[in-house]
């Protein structure tokens, strides 16, 4: 199952790429499939999937004709300035800002449900949208106004009041829910503090919520990023030392060798294929298949010679064999003819 990405992996990540990709001018748009894009900004191509994750990769390479979606957009973005990138009400909504000749476009990916790509005017009026509709509370579909949909904002720097604020009788865990940073995090947060995850909302101590607190800030400093037991980590904080840790210099590093490498579901943009080598390779592997059915070729001939010989000389076979049951010793007259591990062998000449 692909796991995808929660919305404090997201808020490390643009963090992350930021210095990157700000300023820089949009080039091109690709998709090839109905939920993969290609932005390419320059030297580097952010790659997002709808709704599991993104990541920027130098393993890519460009594709078919845009579909009409990625020509409007490039219509709209070519050569326009990247702005700014950051998340919506610090949910799984990733916002860009582009200035194209002093016209302001915003175009936001939805990483959640069956993801969305929307894009925008400077007042949010949407211009076009991936996957069209009507939702309980707001609508997407062009001319009308872009709403994200309705959920408390709390921000990355939450303290204790935000955390009393969501205590409710249900489980610690679905009352942090609420939290900008995933259920992933979570359950590592409240087993780190020795807090039962399934522990009712409203019986959290003021000490655990502090614990809770000053685990997440230092969750935060902790800046190495792992890949342990098929899961990623944007932290190191909670995972003991083992001999199958791969530790990785970067997050965006880390993600793209996950979701790269090892789910392979971006497999389009990997472009280490020469195509040259690829071709040489599927010559050599038509080479060693046509040797080996020569092979084999050569291994039927052999046995129908065999077998022409036992239809013509089946009698003399026959007394051989009656030969071989009475009387070995006489056989050994015979220079084709050998036994051998108590078996009858006989040499035929072709």
């Amino acid at each position: 199952m692909t796991k995808c990405m929660s919305v404090y992996d997201y808020y490390v990540f643009l963090e992350e790429v930021k210095p990157q990709i700000i300023g820089k001018n949009f080039e091109k748009i690709y998709q090839p499939e109905q939920d993969l894009f290609l932005l390419k900004f320059g030297k580097e191509k952010l790659v997002i999937k709808i709704p599991c994750c993104i990541f920027i990769s130098k393993k890519c390479q460009t594709w078919r004709s845009p579909l009409n979606f990625t020509m409007f957009l490039r219509k709209r973005l070519s050569n326009a300035k990247l702005e700014e990138i950051s998340l919506v009400n610090n949910d799984r909504i990733i916002k860009m800002i582009f200035d194209a000749k002093n016209k302001q476009f915003n175009l936001i990916f939805e990483m959640f449900g069956k993801g969305n790509v929307i894009l925008t005017d400077n007042k949010n009026i949407i211009l076009n949208v991936l996957n069209k509709g009507r939702f309980r509370g707001r609508n997407l579909i062009p001319g009308e106004e872009y709403l994200p949909p309705i959920k408390p904002k709390i921000e990355f720097s939450f303290n204790a009041e935000d955390i009393r604020n969501l205590l409710s009788d249900r489980y610690i865990i679905s009352c942090l829910s609420k939290l900008p940073l995933g259920i992933k995090y979570l359950d590592l947060i409240l087993k780190h503090i020795k807090v039962n995850p399934e522990k009712i909302g409203s019986s959290m101590t003021d000490d655990e919520i502090v614990n809770f607190i000053k685990t997440v800030d230092k969750m935060k400093k902790h800046k190495k990023f792992i890949f342990i037991n098929d899961n990623f980590y944007a932290t190191d904080l909670f995972v003991k030392k083992e001999s199958d840790i791969q530790v990785f210099s970067s997050f965006n590093a880390l993600l793209e060798y996950y979701y790269l490498d090892v789910l392979g579901i971006c497999a389009h943009v990997k472009n280490n294929i020469n195509h040259n080598a690829h071709n040489k390779k599927i010559e050599r592997k038509l080479a060693a298949q046509e040797e080996h059915l020569n092979k084999l070729f050569e291994k039927e001939k052999r046995y129908k010679d065999v077998i022409n010989f036992m239809n013509k000389n089946i009698l003399m076979l026959d007394d051989l064999i009656s030969l071989y049951r009475s009387d070995r010793d006489k056989l050994k007259r015979y220079n084709n003819i050998r036994i051998r591990n108590g078996k009858l062998i006989i040499k035929i000449k072709n």
